[in-house]
């Protein structure tokens, strides 16, 4: 093998495995988020779902929180977010009360319960 075709050979090995290790390096996974929003009466101890309500999911940045989608709740209460990259969120209801939660990079996450005080 002469010096030009052995340099060459090492070349693609090298190459090929680098191309192996940037394969193998994790990705970030954006996470589908679901939730459910309830009410709870002071006079009861049940919750109800809350149908129709509007929540705004905000990204915290170095210096200030920016919207990043919106949903409305189901019948049944649920609601969903898709494709949320991982990071610091809230959750922000009409009536103002928010909701601070960490997103990970995993493909579904559940989020805590919301239960509004009546």
């Amino acid at each position: 093998m002469n010096t030009i075709s052995r340099k060459s050979w090492i070349l693609k090995a090298g190459l090929c495995s680098l191309a192996l290790m940037i394969a193998n390096v994790p990705q970030a996974v954006a996470a589908n988020l679901r939730g459910k929003i309830f009410a709870k009466y002071s006079h009861s101890v049940q919750r109800y779902p809350i149908g129709g309500i509007k929540i705004e999911l905000h990204r915290f940045s170095v210096s200030k929180e920016k919207l990043v989608a919106t949903a409305i709740s189901a019948q049944d209460g649920m609601f969903y977010f898709r494709d949320v990259p991982a990071g610091t969120y809230t959750i922000t209801l009409p009536d103002a009360q928010t909701f601070v939660f960490k997103v990970k990079s995993k493909p579904q996450q559940d989020l805590a319960p919301i239960v509004l005080e009546k």
